[in-house]
């Protein structure tokens, strides 16, 4: 039995058909066993699963799954890869019933899902635009501006009482 290893820095993303997350019980009739799995995603031509126990890749299976629309789908497949407890399924025999329950339930998920971000973008664009101001963090060069223009305002302050009275005492000094 060969288990193999598919990482996504060696292989990345080559489905063909794009998936809809499902989260439903999936029964794997392997011929001499039966395991028991969670869905994760599904296509019409595929069916992601976490399993307990690692099938070996190319191996036939019988899988069976419900929908939740409720229509129930079983089919002809094969381990296409399976890493640890994650196993790539690909349909070779499904009815037409089961492709076309399948098609229209992932284009209802898709839809569903542009839906939610076309709301999530119109709430953003909602926001007043000052909300997207980036926070500003004075450097330590604004700091030390900043306190030596206070110490000079304060320092002004302080010696303008002296500076009356040095101005008058210059003019009493120049009238005599």
């Amino acid at each position: 039995m060969t288990v193999a290893r598919d990482t996504s820095q060696n292989l990345g993303n080559r489905r063909t058909h794009r998936r809809a997350e499902l989260r439903s019980p999936v029964l794997i009739d392997a011929a001499s066993s039966y395991h028991t799995g969670r869905c994760k995603d599904v296509s019409p031509v595929g069916l992601g699963i976490e399993v307990s126990a690692a099938l070996p890749v190319g191996m036939p299976v019988d899988v069976y799954f419900e929908l939740p629309t409720g229509v129930a789908v079983e089919a002809r497949a094969q381990v296409a890869r399976c890493d640890g407890q994650t196993a790539g399924i690909h349909f070779n025999d499904l009815s037409t019933e089961g492709m076309q329950a399948l098609r229209a339930y992932c284009d209802t998920w898709r839809q569903k899902l542009l839906a939610n971000c076309a709301r999530r973008v119109d709430s953003v664009r909602d926001l007043q635009p000052q909300s997207f101001a980036p926070p500003h963090f004075p450097n330590r060069w604004e700091e030390e501006t900043k306190t030596e223009a206070t110490s000079e305002i304060r320092l002004r302050k302080a010696l303008q009482p002296l500076a009356h009275l040095a101005l008058n005492t210059a003019e009493t000094q120049r009238k005599k």
